[in-house]
């Protein structure tokens, strides 16, 4: 998935400077990424990276800080999955879910509502990303049950028309 930056115009470059950037030689096009959680356009140096460096996160630091202190609590509150535990969602055990979400972590996380905070159960982390690539609602998970269902062994109707308009016969 391609990072989204920004190119701020040359006017905003002392307030990006309060990040103390040292990434960047060209002062005049500081680059700037939208945090996912509090919306807010940000230097990049605002952001940590991921995978091992070739990414940014999609939140800022000081809205991961928050997650991080989120995510200790419910740990805290509800520990590791029991022995014998089995995703909710696909059914895998801890031995066929172990290194997704990294080598050093459990193979599942606490799953929980982000709008009340409440405990929901374990999952992988696949599960989890699938999940939060929805934005945990139901109504696009449904929307992407149907088209995969539609269009498990052909085209869907419309993609079909689309490429018939490109002169493109399937």
């Amino acid at each position: 998935m391609q990072e989204e930056l920004f190119t701020l115009p040359a006017t905003n470059i002392a307030q990006l400077e309060l990040f103390g950037s040292k990434a960047h030689s060209d002062k005049s096009k500081p680059q700037v990424k939208k945090c996912s959680k509090c919306l807010q356009l940000l230097h990049i140096s605002a952001f940590r990276s991921r995978d091992r460096g070739a990414y940014l996160r999609t939140e800022c630091k000081n809205c991961n800080s928050k997650l991080d202190q989120e995510r200790k609590l419910l740990k805290d509150k509800y520990g590791v999955a029991p022995d014998g535990w089995k995703c909710e969602i696909c059914g895998r055990t801890k031995e066929q879910c172990r290194g997704e979400g990294g080598e050093s972590v459990s193979p599942f996380v606490i799953d929980h509502n982000h709008d009340t905070g409440e405990f929901r159960s374990w999952i992988c982390h696949k599960c989890n990303r699938g999940l939060g690539a929805f934005n945990d609602e139901p109504i696009l998970l449904e929307k992407a049950f149907r088209y995969l269902t539609i269009t498990k062994n052909e085209p869907s109707e419309k993609a079909i028309k689309a490429l018939e308009d490109k002169g493109i016969k399937i």
